[in-house]
Protein backbone atom coordinates (compact mmCIF):
# COMPACT_ATOMS: atom_id res chain seq x y z
CA UNK A 1 0.00 0.00 0.00
CA UNK A 2 1.18 3.49 -0.86
CA UNK A 3 -0.15 5.74 1.87
CA UNK A 4 -0.03 8.84 -0.33
CA UNK A 5 -2.65 7.20 -2.54
CA UNK A 6 -5.49 8.79 -0.54
CA UNK A 7 -6.80 12.26 -1.31
CA UNK A 8 -8.75 14.47 1.08
CA UNK A 9 -11.41 16.84 -0.28
CA UNK A 10 -10.21 20.43 -0.39
CA UNK A 11 -13.60 22.10 0.05
CA UNK A 12 -15.59 22.32 3.25
CA UNK A 13 -12.81 21.30 5.62
CA UNK A 14 -12.03 23.77 8.37
CA UNK A 15 -9.23 21.55 9.68
CA UNK A 16 -6.95 19.68 7.32
CA UNK A 17 -5.75 16.29 8.61
CA UNK A 18 -2.15 15.89 9.68
CA UNK A 19 0.18 13.35 8.08
CA UNK A 20 -0.22 10.91 10.97
CA UNK A 21 -3.99 10.86 10.57
CA UNK A 22 -3.64 10.52 6.80
CA UNK A 23 -1.37 7.49 7.17
CA UNK A 24 -3.74 5.78 9.61
CA UNK A 25 -6.77 6.43 7.42
CA UNK A 26 -4.89 5.15 4.36
CA UNK A 27 -4.11 1.91 6.12
CA UNK A 28 -7.65 1.53 7.45
CA UNK A 29 -8.99 1.88 3.92
CA UNK A 30 -6.42 -0.66 2.77
CA UNK A 31 -7.35 -3.13 5.53
CA UNK A 32 -11.08 -2.73 4.83
CA UNK A 33 -10.71 -2.79 1.03
CA UNK A 34 -12.52 0.53 0.60
CA UNK A 35 -11.74 3.19 -1.97
CA UNK A 36 -14.10 6.11 -1.41
CA UNK A 37 -16.05 7.47 1.56
CA UNK A 38 -18.67 9.63 -0.08
CA UNK A 39 -22.05 8.59 1.31
CA UNK A 40 -23.63 7.61 4.60
CA UNK A 41 -23.87 4.04 3.38
CA UNK A 42 -20.19 3.81 2.44
CA UNK A 43 -19.16 5.38 5.75
CA UNK A 44 -21.29 2.89 7.69
CA UNK A 45 -19.76 0.02 5.75
CA UNK A 46 -16.30 1.41 6.44
CA UNK A 47 -16.85 1.57 10.21
CA UNK A 48 -18.46 -1.88 10.19
CA UNK A 49 -15.35 -3.35 8.61
CA UNK A 50 -13.05 -1.37 10.91
CA UNK A 51 -14.84 -2.82 13.95
CA UNK A 52 -14.52 -6.33 12.49
CA UNK A 53 -10.88 -5.96 11.45
CA UNK A 54 -9.72 -4.54 14.78
CA UNK A 55 -9.46 -7.11 17.54
CA UNK A 56 -11.22 -4.80 20.00
CA UNK A 57 -14.46 -5.87 21.78
CA UNK A 58 -17.49 -3.93 20.58
CA UNK A 59 -18.79 -3.28 24.13
CA UNK A 60 -15.51 -1.54 24.97
CA UNK A 61 -15.84 0.64 21.85
CA UNK A 62 -19.34 1.76 22.85
CA UNK A 63 -18.28 2.25 26.48
CA UNK A 64 -15.22 4.25 25.39
CA UNK A 65 -17.44 6.58 23.38
CA UNK A 66 -19.79 7.31 26.28
CA UNK A 67 -17.00 7.72 28.84
CA UNK A 68 -14.30 9.46 26.75
CA UNK A 69 -16.15 10.89 23.72
CA UNK A 70 -13.98 8.99 21.22
CA UNK A 71 -14.76 5.75 19.43
CA UNK A 72 -11.51 3.81 19.48
CA UNK A 73 -7.82 4.51 20.01
CA UNK A 74 -5.65 3.69 17.03
CA UNK A 75 -1.96 3.20 17.77
CA UNK A 76 0.64 3.48 15.04
CA UNK A 77 4.39 3.93 14.70
CA UNK A 78 3.85 7.69 14.92
CA UNK A 79 1.70 7.70 18.04
CA UNK A 80 -1.95 7.30 19.01
CA UNK A 81 -5.12 8.80 17.56
CA UNK A 82 -8.39 8.78 19.48
CA UNK A 83 -10.87 8.38 16.65
CA UNK A 84 -13.93 10.59 17.14
CA UNK A 85 -16.93 11.76 15.11
CA UNK A 86 -15.31 15.04 14.08
CA UNK A 87 -12.43 13.15 12.47
CA UNK A 88 -14.83 10.80 10.70
CA UNK A 89 -16.72 13.80 9.32
CA UNK A 90 -13.41 15.11 7.91
CA UNK A 91 -12.97 11.81 6.12
CA UNK A 92 -16.17 12.15 4.10
CA UNK A 93 -15.13 12.52 0.46
CA UNK A 94 -11.73 10.86 0.88
CA UNK A 95 -10.69 8.67 -2.05
CA UNK A 96 -8.02 6.11 -2.81
CA UNK A 97 -6.90 4.93 -6.22
CA UNK A 98 -9.87 3.10 -7.69
CA UNK A 99 -8.99 -0.32 -9.16
CA UNK A 100 -12.41 -1.04 -10.66
CA UNK A 101 -15.85 0.26 -11.49
CA UNK A 102 -17.18 0.67 -7.96
CA UNK A 103 -16.24 2.61 -4.87
CA UNK A 104 -15.73 -0.56 -2.89
CA UNK A 105 -16.19 -4.19 -3.77
CA UNK A 106 -18.58 -6.58 -2.08
CA UNK A 107 -20.90 -6.67 0.88
CA UNK A 108 -19.61 -7.10 4.43
CA UNK A 109 -20.09 -10.86 4.24
CA UNK A 110 -18.25 -11.10 0.90
CA UNK A 111 -15.43 -8.97 2.25
CA UNK A 112 -15.01 -11.34 5.21
CA UNK A 113 -15.07 -14.42 2.97
CA UNK A 114 -12.04 -13.06 1.17
CA UNK A 115 -10.05 -12.64 4.39
CA UNK A 116 -8.67 -16.18 4.54
CA UNK A 117 -5.17 -14.92 5.26
CA UNK A 118 -4.22 -12.52 8.01
CA UNK A 119 -3.26 -9.16 6.53
CA UNK A 120 -0.32 -7.74 8.44
CA UNK A 121 -0.72 -3.96 8.90
CA UNK A 122 2.17 -1.71 7.94
CA UNK A 123 1.73 1.10 10.43
CA UNK A 124 -1.19 0.40 12.79
CA UNK A 125 -0.23 -1.34 16.04
CA UNK A 126 -3.75 -1.72 17.41
CA UNK A 127 -4.49 -5.50 17.51
CA UNK A 128 -5.84 -6.89 14.23
CA UNK A 129 -8.16 -9.91 14.12
CA UNK A 130 -6.34 -12.88 12.64
CA UNK A 131 -9.28 -15.03 11.47
CA UNK A 132 -12.27 -12.99 10.35
CA UNK A 133 -13.87 -15.93 8.54
CA UNK A 134 -14.77 -17.37 11.96
CA UNK A 135 -16.91 -14.37 12.96
CA UNK A 136 -20.54 -15.22 13.70
CA UNK A 137 -23.51 -13.60 11.99
CA UNK A 138 -24.33 -11.94 15.30
CA UNK A 139 -20.87 -10.37 15.47
CA UNK A 140 -21.30 -8.97 11.95
CA UNK A 141 -24.79 -7.65 12.71
CA UNK A 142 -23.61 -6.08 15.97
CA UNK A 143 -20.70 -4.36 14.21
CA UNK A 144 -23.09 -2.89 11.65
CA UNK A 145 -25.47 -1.72 14.37
CA UNK A 146 -22.69 0.09 16.22
CA UNK A 147 -21.36 1.60 12.98
CA UNK A 148 -24.85 2.84 12.08
CA UNK A 149 -25.22 4.32 15.56
CA UNK A 150 -22.20 6.54 14.89
CA UNK A 151 -22.99 7.50 11.30
CA UNK A 152 -26.58 8.37 12.29
CA UNK A 153 -25.07 11.14 14.40
CA UNK A 154 -23.67 12.85 11.30
CA UNK A 155 -26.02 15.38 9.70
CA UNK A 156 -27.09 14.95 6.08
CA UNK A 157 -25.46 18.29 5.25
CA UNK A 158 -22.04 16.73 5.92
CA UNK A 159 -22.39 14.45 2.89
CA UNK A 160 -22.07 15.67 -0.72
CA UNK A 161 -25.47 16.87 -1.92
CA UNK A 162 -24.62 16.75 -5.63
CA UNK A 163 -22.52 13.62 -5.65
CA UNK A 164 -20.39 13.09 -8.76
CA UNK A 165 -21.18 9.77 -10.43
CA UNK A 166 -18.51 8.44 -12.75
CA UNK A 167 -19.30 6.87 -16.10
CA UNK A 168 -18.59 3.43 -14.70
CA UNK A 169 -21.28 3.95 -12.06
CA UNK A 170 -24.04 4.62 -14.59
CA UNK A 171 -27.31 2.78 -14.05
CA UNK A 172 -30.82 3.00 -15.48
CA UNK A 173 -32.03 4.57 -12.27
CA UNK A 174 -30.22 6.56 -9.65
CA UNK A 175 -28.63 4.24 -7.11
CA UNK A 176 -26.12 4.60 -4.31
CA UNK A 177 -23.30 2.73 -6.02
CA UNK A 178 -21.20 2.07 -2.93
CA UNK A 179 -20.79 -1.66 -3.28
CA UNK A 180 -21.08 -4.41 -5.83
CA UNK A 181 -24.00 -6.69 -4.94
CA UNK A 182 -23.48 -10.15 -6.40
CA UNK A 183 -27.21 -10.89 -6.33
CA UNK A 184 -27.77 -8.04 -8.84
CA UNK A 185 -25.16 -9.24 -11.32
CA UNK A 186 -26.78 -9.95 -14.72
CA UNK A 187 -25.15 -12.73 -16.70
CA UNK A 188 -26.92 -13.87 -19.87
CA UNK A 189 -25.40 -16.75 -21.87
CA UNK A 190 -27.42 -17.05 -25.10
CA UNK A 191 -25.83 -20.29 -26.29
CA UNK A 192 -26.86 -22.02 -23.05
CA UNK A 193 -30.09 -20.23 -22.18
CA UNK A 194 -31.74 -20.24 -25.61
CA UNK A 195 -32.77 -23.42 -27.38
CA UNK A 196 -31.04 -24.49 -30.56
CA UNK A 197 -33.89 -23.61 -33.00
CA UNK A 198 -33.97 -20.06 -31.62
CA UNK A 199 -30.20 -19.67 -31.92
CA UNK A 200 -30.20 -20.99 -35.48
CA UNK A 201 -33.10 -18.73 -36.48
CA UNK A 202 -31.21 -15.70 -35.14
CA UNK A 203 -28.05 -16.84 -36.92
CA UNK A 204 -29.92 -16.92 -40.24
CA UNK A 205 -31.48 -13.48 -39.66
CA UNK A 206 -28.08 -11.90 -39.02
CA UNK A 207 -26.45 -13.67 -41.94
CA UNK A 208 -23.14 -15.49 -42.25
CA UNK A 209 -21.08 -12.52 -43.62
CA UNK A 210 -21.83 -10.40 -40.55
CA UNK A 211 -20.88 -13.27 -38.24
CA UNK A 212 -17.34 -13.41 -39.59
CA UNK A 213 -15.17 -11.07 -37.54
CA UNK A 214 -12.29 -9.19 -39.12
CA UNK A 215 -9.24 -11.08 -37.84
CA UNK A 216 -7.43 -7.80 -37.38
CA UNK A 217 -9.61 -7.08 -34.35
CA UNK A 218 -10.50 -10.46 -32.91
CA UNK A 219 -9.88 -14.17 -33.30
CA UNK A 220 -13.26 -14.96 -31.72
CA UNK A 221 -15.24 -17.82 -33.24
CA UNK A 222 -18.55 -17.24 -35.03
CA UNK A 223 -20.40 -18.68 -32.04
CA UNK A 224 -18.64 -16.27 -29.66
CA UNK A 225 -19.47 -13.37 -31.97
CA UNK A 226 -23.09 -14.51 -32.24
CA UNK A 227 -23.37 -14.85 -28.46
CA UNK A 228 -22.13 -11.29 -27.91
CA UNK A 229 -24.51 -9.85 -30.52
CA UNK A 230 -27.45 -11.63 -28.88
CA UNK A 231 -26.27 -10.55 -25.43
CA UNK A 232 -26.27 -6.91 -26.53
CA UNK A 233 -29.74 -7.32 -28.02
CA UNK A 234 -30.91 -8.82 -24.72
CA UNK A 235 -29.45 -5.82 -22.89
CA UNK A 236 -31.23 -3.36 -25.20
CA UNK A 237 -34.54 -5.21 -24.96
CA UNK A 238 -34.50 -5.33 -21.17
CA UNK A 239 -33.25 -1.80 -20.58
CA UNK A 240 -29.70 -2.63 -19.45
CA UNK A 241 -28.27 -0.79 -22.46
CA UNK A 242 -29.33 2.65 -23.68
CA UNK A 243 -29.47 2.34 -27.49
CA UNK A 244 -29.20 6.05 -28.33
CA UNK A 245 -26.10 6.85 -26.28
CA UNK A 246 -22.67 7.53 -27.76
CA UNK A 247 -20.17 4.67 -27.89
CA UNK A 248 -17.27 7.04 -27.27
CA UNK A 249 -17.53 6.02 -23.63
CA UNK A 250 -19.91 3.10 -23.88
CA UNK A 251 -19.82 2.17 -20.17
CA UNK A 252 -21.98 5.21 -19.50
CA UNK A 253 -24.74 3.62 -21.57
CA UNK A 254 -24.68 0.24 -19.78
CA UNK A 255 -26.03 -0.79 -16.41
CA UNK A 256 -22.88 -1.62 -14.34
CA UNK A 257 -24.41 -4.94 -13.30
CA UNK A 258 -24.90 -6.09 -16.90
CA UNK A 259 -21.93 -7.87 -18.44
CA UNK A 260 -20.97 -7.84 -22.11
CA UNK A 261 -17.72 -7.53 -24.09
CA UNK A 262 -17.31 -5.53 -27.33
CA UNK A 263 -14.20 -7.53 -28.31
CA UNK A 264 -15.88 -10.17 -30.55
CA UNK A 265 -17.64 -7.41 -32.57
CA UNK A 266 -14.87 -4.81 -32.36
CA UNK A 267 -14.67 -4.41 -36.15
CA UNK A 268 -18.29 -3.17 -36.20
CA UNK A 269 -18.16 -1.51 -32.79
CA UNK A 270 -15.41 0.90 -33.82
CA UNK A 271 -17.42 2.12 -36.82
CA UNK A 272 -20.67 2.60 -34.86
CA UNK A 273 -21.77 5.79 -33.14
CA UNK A 274 -24.31 4.21 -30.82
CA UNK A 275 -25.83 0.88 -29.83
CA UNK A 276 -28.67 1.79 -32.18
CA UNK A 277 -26.21 1.38 -35.09
CA UNK A 278 -25.49 -2.15 -33.86
CA UNK A 279 -29.24 -2.74 -33.53
CA UNK A 280 -29.72 -1.94 -37.22
CA UNK A 281 -26.50 -3.52 -38.55
CA UNK A 282 -27.29 -6.92 -37.01
CA UNK A 283 -31.02 -6.64 -37.83
CA UNK A 284 -31.98 -7.05 -34.18
CA UNK A 285 -35.46 -5.69 -34.93
CA UNK A 286 -36.14 -8.92 -36.88
CA UNK A 287 -35.33 -11.35 -34.08
CA UNK A 288 -35.22 -9.51 -30.73
CA UNK A 289 -38.79 -10.67 -29.92
CA UNK A 290 -37.36 -14.19 -29.56
CA UNK A 291 -35.30 -13.15 -26.54
CA UNK A 292 -36.62 -13.48 -22.98
CA UNK A 293 -37.81 -10.46 -21.00
CA UNK A 294 -36.43 -10.05 -17.50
Amino acid sequence: MEQNDIVFPKNGLSIQPNKHEEIILGELMYLTDLYRLHSRRSLTEFLTRVFLVLDVPLPSIVNHYFTHGSIVELTSNAGTIALNLEQIKRWIGVTRKLPGDFDFIGTTAEFLQGQNEWIVPITIRTPIRKNMTMLSNKAITDAYTVAEFFTDKIANESFPQNMFVSNDQYAREEIDCTCFEMRRHILFNPLKELNKPTIEAIRLKIGAPKLRAAYLFSDSSEDERLAEIVRIAYGIKNGYILPMGSLENYTKQVDPYFYFSPLPIMDVFLKANSFLDLYHYFSMYEWMDRLPAN
